[in-house]
């Protein structure tokens, strides 16, 4: 039996990969990309 891969496509898990680095990077400099994102599209806190 040929094992089922986890992704059909590769690029989720790159996409996870990133995140997961944005998370970390986030977490030792206190500044988050998708805080600002947000805000300038006009969501609030």
């Amino acid at each position: 039996m040929k094992p089922k891969p986890i992704s059909k496509n590769q690029n989720w898990l790159l996409f996870t990969a990133f995140v997961g680095a944005n998370l970390l990077q986030s977490s030792i400099t206190k500044w988050c990309l998708m805080d600002d994102i947000l805000s300038k599209l006009g969501v609030k806190n």
